[in-house]
């Protein structure tokens, strides 16, 4: 969790920016199961695994948040002619499932800090059952 302070003087670090949606940042929301499985080898033993993310801070990441960063992204099509909406949501043709290291990942259960009964899971339709 970032140390979200006011600008600081000199001498003390100031936070410019926290990637929690995108994919390919380390501290992206998409990054941290997929770290889990490289690196610790979780999620690497075919059984019903869940990865649980406890968001730190709302103001930092929510639903929009944590769907945008484990789908393709939230997209919105427009009509270029009459410049009126189509069609959006969130693009689960590329979510972090379709990583072929995810195939033993059930699901993600995701819950604000401390909001266990608010939790929310996320299934992997591509999950291999033991």
């Amino acid at each position: 969790m970032p140390n979200l302070k006011m600008p600081s003087k000199i001498g003390k670090i100031v936070i410019g920016g926290i990637k929690t949606h995108t994919h390919n940042e380390m501290s992206s929301i998409r990054q941290k199961p997929l770290q889990k499985i490289e690196k610790q080898k979780q999620f690497t033993t075919p059984r019903d695994n869940y990865a649980v993310i406890e968001l730190n801070d709302s103001l930092i990441a929510g639903d929009f948040t944590v769907l945008s960063s484990l789908s393709g992204g939230y997209k919105i099509t427009i009509d270029k002619k009459t410049m009126e909406k189509v069609s959006e949501g969130y693009d689960w043709s590329e979510s972090v499932f379709e990583d072929e290291s995810t195939k033993f990942l059930k699901g993600i259960i995701y819950f604000s800090l401390g909001d266990y009964a608010s939790r929310k899971i996320l299934l992997n339709s591509k999950f291999r059952s033991p």
